[in-house]
């Protein structure tokens, strides 16, 4: 059984990664175009010293990389025994990677949220999403982060950030929403549904009753981050932040046409990324505007395909998938 589907990057929010999955392997692509091909580690019994016998989980194994243009590079494979089944498990997954990838983009499956809460306990920033319920996992320390690119790349013309003394934009923007969180910051875990309310589930430092409350689809920021909370001018900074994120964001599945068209019109001041996302956004409301900036790319000598992910400052690596760092 083969199954395709989206879920999103998130804390700091970077687009969406689509996932192939047969049986046996996994492919992961957070582009549409690179594709990695991983084949599932294998359980075996390990003799302990004490002569005790224990089941251990080996890693997964990559089996290599695919796009169209470039075709398959199988990667190096050392310590295997099996080398026939390996390479039937890594063909059938990169035939199933080939079919897949023409239905572009998949369909979000990652309806478990993990939202920061603010003072009033309303969804303030997503820190974490999963697919399957099992997968939910809490993080060690509550902090949204706007990203390091955020920190490097990211201007603003707000006072708040001229001000700031030795903060970049950035960093002014991730230090407002953590303030806003107040402490200790508490977080809760939703499950969304297909009209995108939410059924609010446990978290870390909620009050009990939280627990089962069921929350409206406008609850939760359609941009993934609350703005309605704060001062005019720290309001402005962060909607400039949320500008500088639309091309990412046009990648997100639940947008409305109004948003989504607000979006286009900011995008293309970053036609560069524009040209490396536009495979996964899901709905074009300008399709003239969106091919004008990534003829505007190509001409400044960006491909109008995205790069490599190693290549890319803003890409994700999915060689570290599952566990997403910018």
């Amino acid at each position: 059984m083969t199954h395709h589907y989206s879920q999103r990057l998130v804390n700091p929010f970077r687009g969406i990664l689509s996932v192939v999955e047969t049986e046996d392997a996994d492919a992961v692509s957070n582009d549409g175009i690179h594709w990695a091909l991983y084949i599932h580690g294998q359980h075996e019994l390990a003799q302990l010293n004490d002569g005790t016998q224990r089941d251990v989980a080996l890693p997964d194994i990559k089996y290599g990389d695919w796009s169209r243009q470039d075709g398959f590079k199988h990667a190096p494979i050392r310590n295997v025994v099996d080398h026939r089944r390996l390479d039937a498990i890594g063909a059938h997954l990169l035939e199933a990677v080939k079919f897949a990838a023409e239905q572009l983009p998949f369909p979000l499956r990652d309806h478990y949220e993990l939202w920061l809460l603010d003072t009033q306990a309303s969804p303030l920033a997503l820190l974490n999403v999963a697919v399957h319920d099992h997968e939910r996992d809490n993080p060690t320390v509550l902090h949204w982060r706007p990203g390091e690119a955020a920190k490097a790349v990211f201007t603003s013309t707000s006072p708040l950030s001229a001000n700031a003394a030795n903060a970049c934009a950035g960093q002014r923007v991730e230090d407002l929403v953590n303030q806003a969180a107040g402490t200790p910051p508490a977080a809760q875990w939703f499950q969304r549904d297909a009209k995108g309310a939410g059924i609010g589930l446990d978290g870390i430092r909620i009050e009990a009753e939280l627990k089962g409350r069921c929350l409206d689809v406008s609850a939760f920021p359609q941009r993934l981050l609350a703005t309605a909370w704060a001062a005019p001018a720290e309001r402005a900074l962060l909607e400039e932040f949320l500008d500088w994120q639309a091309p990412w964001l046009l990648q997100l599945q639940n947008l409305n046409d109004e948003t989504r068209a607000h979006l286009e019109r900011l995008a293309v001041r970053r036609a560069g990324v524009v040209a490396q996302c536009h495979q996964l956004y899901p709905q074009v409301i300008d399709e003239d505007r969106l091919t004008t900036a990534r003829v505007e790319a190509r001409l400044r000598g960006t491909v109008d395909t995205p790069t490599a992910p190693e290549q890319d400052v803003d890409a994700v690596d999915v060689t570290l998938i599952p566990y997403y760092r910018e």
